[in-house]
Protein backbone atom coordinates (compact mmCIF):
# COMPACT_ATOMS: atom_id res chain seq x y z
CA UNK A 1 0.00 0.00 0.00
CA UNK A 2 1.51 3.38 -0.93
CA UNK A 3 0.58 7.01 -0.48
CA UNK A 4 -1.09 7.15 -3.92
CA UNK A 5 -4.01 5.16 -2.52
CA UNK A 6 -4.85 7.94 -0.04
CA UNK A 7 -7.24 10.76 -0.81
CA UNK A 8 -5.97 14.01 0.68
CA UNK A 9 -8.06 16.45 2.72
CA UNK A 10 -8.94 19.78 1.05
CA UNK A 11 -6.88 22.89 1.69
CA UNK A 12 -9.79 24.57 3.49
CA UNK A 13 -10.10 21.71 5.96
CA UNK A 14 -6.35 21.63 6.55
CA UNK A 15 -6.18 25.38 7.14
CA UNK A 16 -9.04 25.26 9.66
CA UNK A 17 -7.51 22.28 11.42
CA UNK A 18 -4.14 24.03 11.65
CA UNK A 19 -5.74 26.90 13.57
CA UNK A 20 -7.90 24.71 15.81
CA UNK A 21 -5.37 22.01 16.58
CA UNK A 22 -2.04 23.78 16.96
CA UNK A 23 -0.02 21.61 19.31
CA UNK A 24 -2.72 18.94 19.64
CA UNK A 25 -0.59 16.08 18.33
CA UNK A 26 2.25 14.43 20.21
CA UNK A 27 4.50 12.17 18.16
CA UNK A 28 5.47 9.97 21.09
CA UNK A 29 1.97 10.10 22.66
CA UNK A 30 3.60 10.85 26.01
CA UNK A 31 0.83 13.33 26.84
CA UNK A 32 -1.65 10.48 27.26
CA UNK A 33 -3.16 10.73 23.77
CA UNK A 34 -3.81 7.44 21.97
CA UNK A 35 -4.30 6.24 18.40
CA UNK A 36 -7.68 4.66 17.59
CA UNK A 37 -9.02 3.17 14.36
CA UNK A 38 -12.41 2.15 12.96
CA UNK A 39 -12.64 -1.46 11.80
CA UNK A 40 -15.60 -0.53 9.58
CA UNK A 41 -13.63 1.72 7.21
CA UNK A 42 -9.98 1.66 8.30
CA UNK A 43 -9.83 5.35 9.30
CA UNK A 44 -7.35 6.30 12.03
CA UNK A 45 -7.67 9.06 14.65
CA UNK A 46 -5.67 10.73 17.39
CA UNK A 47 -7.70 10.56 20.61
CA UNK A 48 -6.22 13.71 22.10
CA UNK A 49 -5.81 14.04 25.86
CA UNK A 50 -5.59 17.84 25.52
CA UNK A 51 -9.17 18.40 24.32
CA UNK A 52 -10.90 15.01 24.63
CA UNK A 53 -11.76 14.78 20.91
CA UNK A 54 -10.82 12.26 18.23
CA UNK A 55 -8.99 13.99 15.35
CA UNK A 56 -8.91 12.20 11.99
CA UNK A 57 -5.41 11.66 10.52
CA UNK A 58 -6.01 12.57 6.85
CA UNK A 59 -3.26 10.63 5.06
CA UNK A 60 -0.28 8.32 5.36
CA UNK A 61 2.25 11.15 4.99
CA UNK A 62 0.78 12.87 8.06
CA UNK A 63 0.70 9.61 10.06
CA UNK A 64 4.35 8.91 9.25
CA UNK A 65 5.42 12.54 9.58
CA UNK A 66 4.12 12.68 13.15
CA UNK A 67 6.15 9.60 13.98
CA UNK A 68 3.21 7.34 14.79
CA UNK A 69 3.45 3.55 14.89
CA UNK A 70 0.69 1.38 13.41
CA UNK A 71 1.22 -1.12 16.24
CA UNK A 72 -0.01 1.55 18.67
CA UNK A 73 -3.49 1.73 17.09
CA UNK A 74 -6.42 0.31 19.07
CA UNK A 75 -9.25 -0.75 16.72
CA UNK A 76 -12.96 -0.26 17.47
CA UNK A 77 -16.27 -0.92 15.74
CA UNK A 78 -17.46 2.51 17.02
CA UNK A 79 -15.22 5.38 18.01
CA UNK A 80 -14.87 5.71 21.81
CA UNK A 81 -14.80 9.51 21.55
CA UNK A 82 -16.45 12.50 19.89
CA UNK A 83 -15.03 13.47 16.49
CA UNK A 84 -13.32 16.88 16.34
CA UNK A 85 -11.51 18.69 13.54
CA UNK A 86 -9.04 16.70 11.39
CA UNK A 87 -5.33 17.01 12.06
CA UNK A 88 -3.57 19.32 9.56
CA UNK A 89 -2.03 17.34 6.71
CA UNK A 90 1.75 17.26 6.41
CA UNK A 91 3.65 17.27 3.11
CA UNK A 92 4.95 13.90 1.93
CA UNK A 93 8.65 13.41 2.76
CA UNK A 94 11.07 12.49 -0.01
CA UNK A 95 12.36 9.52 1.97
CA UNK A 96 11.00 6.00 1.52
CA UNK A 97 7.57 5.55 3.12
CA UNK A 98 7.16 3.91 6.50
CA UNK A 99 4.71 1.12 7.15
CA UNK A 100 1.04 1.68 6.44
CA UNK A 101 -1.30 1.43 9.46
CA UNK A 102 -3.79 -1.39 8.97
CA UNK A 103 -6.50 -3.09 10.96
CA UNK A 104 -5.49 -6.34 12.67
CA UNK A 105 -5.83 -9.65 10.86
CA UNK A 106 -9.25 -11.24 11.19
CA UNK A 107 -11.20 -7.97 10.93
CA UNK A 108 -12.74 -8.61 7.53
CA UNK A 109 -14.52 -5.27 7.20
CA UNK A 110 -11.44 -3.12 7.71
CA UNK A 111 -9.85 -1.44 4.72
CA UNK A 112 -6.07 -1.15 4.74
CA UNK A 113 -6.05 2.58 3.93
CA UNK A 114 -6.78 5.87 5.62
CA UNK A 115 -10.00 7.00 3.91
CA UNK A 116 -10.98 10.62 3.25
CA UNK A 117 -14.69 9.73 3.28
CA UNK A 118 -16.94 11.55 5.78
CA UNK A 119 -17.10 9.87 9.18
CA UNK A 120 -20.24 9.66 11.36
CA UNK A 121 -19.83 8.81 15.03
CA UNK A 122 -22.14 6.96 17.40
CA UNK A 123 -25.45 8.84 17.88
CA UNK A 124 -26.79 10.09 21.21
CA UNK A 125 -30.48 10.55 21.99
CA UNK A 126 -32.93 10.75 24.88
CA UNK A 127 -35.93 8.42 25.19
CA UNK A 128 -38.28 8.35 22.21
CA UNK A 129 -41.83 9.11 23.40
CA UNK A 130 -45.01 9.10 21.35
CA UNK A 131 -46.42 12.55 20.64
CA UNK A 132 -43.25 14.29 21.85
CA UNK A 133 -40.34 16.12 20.12
CA UNK A 134 -37.27 13.95 19.62
CA UNK A 135 -33.67 14.72 18.68
CA UNK A 136 -30.67 12.51 17.94
CA UNK A 137 -27.13 13.91 17.62
CA UNK A 138 -24.46 12.35 15.37
CA UNK A 139 -20.79 13.49 15.60
CA UNK A 140 -19.60 14.10 12.01
CA UNK A 141 -16.43 15.29 10.26
CA UNK A 142 -18.28 17.86 8.12
CA UNK A 143 -19.94 18.16 4.74
CA UNK A 144 -23.62 18.30 3.83
CA UNK A 145 -26.00 16.27 6.03
CA UNK A 146 -29.53 15.02 5.45
CA UNK A 147 -31.73 12.46 7.22
CA UNK A 148 -34.38 9.84 6.55
CA UNK A 149 -36.76 9.04 9.42
CA UNK A 150 -39.35 6.26 9.41
CA UNK A 151 -41.78 4.50 11.71
CA UNK A 152 -42.54 1.19 10.04
CA UNK A 153 -43.06 2.06 6.37
CA UNK A 154 -44.19 5.64 7.10
CA UNK A 155 -41.71 8.43 6.43
CA UNK A 156 -41.71 11.24 9.00
CA UNK A 157 -40.83 14.88 8.42
CA UNK A 158 -37.55 15.85 10.08
CA UNK A 159 -34.92 18.59 10.15
CA UNK A 160 -31.12 18.45 10.28
CA UNK A 161 -28.88 21.08 11.88
CA UNK A 162 -25.10 20.85 11.39
CA UNK A 163 -22.94 22.83 13.83
CA UNK A 164 -19.57 22.37 15.55
CA UNK A 165 -19.06 18.86 14.22
CA UNK A 166 -22.49 17.57 15.27
CA UNK A 167 -25.48 16.83 13.01
CA UNK A 168 -28.73 16.99 15.01
CA UNK A 169 -31.85 15.37 13.58
CA UNK A 170 -35.09 16.76 14.99
CA UNK A 171 -38.69 15.59 14.62
CA UNK A 172 -41.97 15.09 16.46
CA UNK A 173 -42.97 11.47 17.02
CA UNK A 174 -46.62 10.75 16.14
CA UNK A 175 -48.84 9.72 19.06
CA UNK A 176 -49.84 6.59 17.14
CA UNK A 177 -46.21 5.42 16.98
CA UNK A 178 -46.16 4.09 20.56
CA UNK A 179 -44.59 0.63 20.73
CA UNK A 180 -43.09 0.83 17.23
CA UNK A 181 -39.48 1.21 16.14
CA UNK A 182 -38.30 4.64 15.04
CA UNK A 183 -35.55 4.43 12.40
CA UNK A 184 -33.22 7.40 11.87
CA UNK A 185 -30.62 7.34 9.08
CA UNK A 186 -28.14 10.20 8.62
CA UNK A 187 -26.15 10.66 5.40
CA UNK A 188 -23.18 13.03 5.07
CA UNK A 189 -21.67 13.99 1.71
CA UNK A 190 -18.31 15.72 1.23
CA UNK A 191 -16.22 16.18 -1.95
CA UNK A 192 -18.15 13.45 -3.76
CA UNK A 193 -17.77 10.91 -0.93
CA UNK A 194 -20.72 9.73 1.16
CA UNK A 195 -21.26 8.02 4.53
CA UNK A 196 -24.50 6.84 6.16
CA UNK A 197 -25.23 5.73 9.72
CA UNK A 198 -28.56 4.52 11.07
CA UNK A 199 -30.03 4.02 14.53
CA UNK A 200 -33.33 2.60 15.81
CA UNK A 201 -35.30 3.53 18.93
CA UNK A 202 -38.35 1.87 20.52
CA UNK A 203 -41.09 4.48 21.00
CA UNK A 204 -42.47 4.54 24.53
Amino acid sequence: MNSRSFRIATGAVVAAASLALAGAASADLSDGSVLVGLTTDGTVYLDSSSDGFCHWIPDLATFNGLGYDSNAITWYGDLPCTVGDPLPALASPAASPAETPVAPAGVAAAKQTLSASPVIGAPKAASARAGKPFTVAFPVTGGTAFASVKVGTSTLRSSVKLAQGVATVGLTIPAAAKGNLLHVALTVESDGAKATRAASYRVA
